[in-house]
């Protein structure tokens, strides 16, 4: 037997709407717009990826038992 529910989605408040949650979202990320910015980031991001694989590898070689 099937019965309705009556519960409210916590995306129906109206904090939580697209309209009101999408413009924070687009004011957090208006930076990364700038070409300039965009290419700058994009390189911090390469170098932390690459720095954070080393670091992995570091680790994994200082507790290796081989």
């Amino acid at each position: 037997m099937l019965t309705a529910s009556f519960r409210r989605s916590e995306l129906s408040c109206p904090g939580k709407r697209k309209h009101v949650v999408t413009p924070q979202i687009a004011a957090d990320t208006k930076w990364f717009r700038s070409p300039y910015v965009g290419v700058v980031s994009f390189r911090v991001r390469k170098h932390m990826s690459y720095s954070a694989s080393l670091s992995i590898q570091n680790v994994l070689s200082v507790f290796s038992t081989n």
